[in-house]
């Protein structure tokens, strides 16, 4: 989890206070996450969407460290477990 996102978790910033001193002065510009297809993206995703997400999450009791299962998130990450659970012929 990167430093900004402490902010928001810990010191209780909001998102802009967050994101403000990774655009102002010589910072460089964030590229809009954009998934890996061919074709244009249809949406752009930025930064700051993530910091009010993270902000949301947490404001609605979605997101709480006090319950958060690493080894459980780390499984369902996984890029084996993602191939698997999608593949066509698998069994179960």
């Amino acid at each position: 989890m990167g430093p900004r996102n402490d902010q928001i978790i810990y010191l209780k910033k909001t998102p802009e206070e967050a994101y403000q001193p990774l655009v102002g002065g010589t910072s460089p510009h964030f590229l809009h996450f954009r998934d890996a297809s061919f074709g244009p993206s249809t949406y752009n995703l930025t930064l700051l969407n993530c910091f009010h997400a993270i902000s949301k999450a947490l404001s609605n009791g979605f997101f709480n460290f006090e319950d958060f299962d690493v080894d459980e998130y780390e499984y369902y990450e996984s890029f084996a477990t993602i191939m698997y659970s999608i593949h066509p012929f698998r069994k179960g």
